[in-house]
């Protein structure tokens, strides 16, 4: 089902374009950030249905270390990019987009639209997403909807493009959360001084 779609359609482009793949996540390392892609099952599937949709993000290891002072993964996960994105997101869906695989489903209907998004959507926003002032922009109109790690790497981003005041102001939205965010915020700064 899901596999053979990847094996003849996700996998064959991706690795076209550089991507090292480990489990439903590819790496690709460029201009010294690394970009992810990574197919996320549903917790619900079963051994006859298989639902899916994609996540994507850009992992950029000065950030990292600046947030957690360590060096980061050999292989990084969706889950520890910023900016990251959900596919109907970046598609500008009102929901989620998933897809579902069956014995019904037709791999190359499917896997021909996954390519295309994939091409089309997901390299180019991977692509413009490795400049910092771009990142600032893509959040520039809502930080409301972040979680508090992603306004502390959000921060670090600011900070690094000399914007001080947006990044103080985000690490004390952070810092007043609780005692270990504000553990987090006071590490984060030391890191930037």
């Amino acid at each position: 089902m899901l596999a053979d779609l990847i094996k003849s359609y996700v996998t064959p482009l991706l690795k076209q374009h550089g991507f090292k793949k480990k489990g439903l996540t590819w790496n690709k390392s460029k201009d010294g950030f690394v970009q992810v892609v990574n197919f996320q099952l549903s917790r619900f599937n079963s051994d006859v249905e298989q639902d899916f949709t994609i996540n994507i993000g850009v992992f950029d290891p000065q950030v990292w270390k600046k947030c957690w002072g360590k060096e980061p993964p050999k292989h990084i996960k969706e889950e520890d990019c910023f900016p990251r994105i959900r596919v109907g997101k970046l598609l500008n869906k009102p929901t989620d987009l998933w897809w579902t695989c069956d014995a019904r489903t037709n791999d190359s209907g499917v896997g021909k639209e996954i390519k295309g998004i994939l091409e089309e959507k997901c390299l180019p926003f991977l692509n413009g997403m490795l400049d910092q002032n771009e990142v600032v922009r893509f959040y520039s109109f809502d930080t409301e909807c972040l979680m508090p790690i992603e306004k502390v790497y959000l921060a670090i981003i600011k900070h690094d493009v000399s914007d001080i005041h947006s990044s103080e102001e985000l690490l004390f939205e952070v810092a007043v959360i609780s005692k270990a965010w504000a553990k987090r915020v006071d590490q984060v700064r030391s890191q930037l001084s």
